[in-house]
């Protein structure tokens, strides 16, 4: 089964390319926390998209989202663009490792991308420290650890980690285009060429 995981879903965006018939995804997921950004994501339900209003992470469990249906949303409280630092949520998480072995196969063909504002790290480090990481066939990584004071150091740590790995593109690398969709749209192009 080709399988899409769409890991920061805000608003749709990336659904809306990745629901298009010539990507061929047998089904997709979309995860989005935020309940305000969550709301706009119900007219994407279908027999191929779940949607599941779950931040994927290491670890299950209840936390704060800060700058709760912004695009700026993350459970790092010193990111750097949060504006609306008042508006606060308490929002579920799921352990990544643990959501792909029970919703998934080991012979499926698995996108994700990750565009969570700071969690990839956390994300990307569960799934090779379970072994799971390597059930994954294409990962785009948008490193938002970047705009996070206290996690910075990390994007380094995780494409040491990944060193080695050919699955891996960094948005900066594959994530062109003039709309959302079109960078999503070269991504995939990029990953059906690799194949």
């Amino acid at each position: 089964m080709k399988i899409f995981l769409d890991v920061g879903a805000h608003i749709g965006q990336t659904l809306e390319e990745v629901i298009r018939p010539e990507h061929g995804f047998d089904k997709i997921h979309a995860f989005e926390p935020s309940s305000v950004a969550y709301k706009n994501l119900d007219s994407y339900r279908s027999n191929s998209v779940e949607l599941h209003q779950i931040g994927l992470s290491n670890r299950s469990g209840s936390v704060m989202l800060y700058d709760t249906g912004t695009d700026a949303a993350s459970v790092y409280e010193d990111k750097v663009d949060l504006i609306h630092r008042h508006h606060v949520e308490t929002i579920q998480l799921q352990e990544a490792s643990q959501w792909i072995i029970e919703h998934t196969q080991p012979d499926d063909t698995i996108y994700m991308k990750l565009n969570c504002e700071g969690s990839e790290c956390d994300i990307i480090e569960n799934l090779i420290q379970t072994g799971v990481y390597d059930r994954i066939s294409y990962i785009m990584i948008d490193f938002d650890v970047r705009k996070i004071p206290s996690q910075i150091h990390r994007q380094h740590e995780i494409l040491t980690m990944l060193n080695g790995k050919r699955n891996f593109n960094v948005s900066n690398d594959v994530m062109i285009g003039p709309t959302h969709q079109d960078r999503t749209r070269n991504w995939l192009s990029l990953c059906s060429n690799a194949s």
